[in-house]
């Protein structure tokens, strides 16, 4: 018997992270919900996985597994 094992190619994704401020007042937006949202179909963001972060008392986030192009 032959053992047929299929090759899969996993991709950890881009990351990106930054700090989330008020435009006006340039004070730390803390628990900012930070997601990525294509623009021809925004709708469908909820639905899609997108990578979704929420920020930390300093405003931090982190998306991690960002596809490329996104």
């Amino acid at each position: 018997a032959v053992l047929e094992v299929p090759i899969v190619e996993m991709t950890r994704g881009g990351v990106i992270e930054g700090i989330i401020k008020d435009a006006t007042s340039n004070v730390a937006i803390a628990g900012a919900d930070v997601m990525i949202v294509p623009s021809e179909r925004a709708w469908q963001v909820f639905m899609s996985g997108s990578p979704r972060a929420v920020a930390d008392h300093e405003g931090r986030y982190e998306l991690v597994g960002v596809a490329r192009g996104s």
